[in-house]
């Protein structure tokens, strides 16, 4: 094929490779939907268990404040919402970074246990590493299991069943270009 006048009758098909892994954005937003979750069980707890509301997002500023987030008020609440949040972020960041490379992590039924797994060990991480270096100040006396199953069973099934969600969907939208392009599965 020569470079000139193209004739009228020719037909060129445009084809689109659509890349079915998973990016590290995917798991930022599967990190922050885990985080809400997360969120959402510590409020539902600290509701039934007449604490206040507020009490996990100090707990996560007195990293920053130590004992003066203790005080309460609209800064350390804030400062202890976006921490949380960019945790939460980044865990989803590093288990589709995983996920990237063994991709049976981010596939159903897999990926129900998979969440499990890694949301106990961000918990395990949390509580015997994070929590000890930050010197984070305890606001509730909540037992140690609330944590653990807010963790490791919230957070962690709801970011591993939004990538395998995201991956089901990429993949297939992989194959539909694919069949309507005419060319071999990716």
């Amino acid at each position: 094929m020569g470079f000139g006048p193209v004739p009228a009758n020719t037909a060129y098909m445009v084809v689109v490779r659509i890349d079915p892994r998973l990016t590290l954005s995917d798991g930022f937003y599967g990190g922050l939907i885990g985080g809400a979750v997360l969120s959402v069980f510590f409020a539902v707890i600290d509701f039934f268990l007449h604490e206040p509301l507020d009490s996990i997002y100090l707990f996560m500023a007195s990293s920053v404040l130590g004992k003066a987030a203790l005080n309460g008020g609209w800064m350390p609440l804030v400062l202890g919402l976006a921490l949380m949040f960019l945790m939460a972020a980044i865990g989803g960041i590093f288990y589709a970074g995983f996920a990237r490379k063994l991709t049976f992590l981010a596939k159903s039924p897999i990926s129900s246990l998979a969440g499990l797994v890694y949301g106990f060990i961000v918990w395990f991480i949390f509580v015997d590493l994070i929590i000890p270096l930050t010197g984070m100040q305890q606001t509730v006396d909540h037992p140690l299991w609330i944590s653990a199953i807010g963790i490791g069973i919230f957070y962690g099934s709801a970011l591993c069943e939004f990538l395998a969600s995201v991956s089901r969907n990429r993949m297939a939208r992989a194959e539909r270009a694919n069949e309507s392009a005419g060319t071999a599965p990716v």
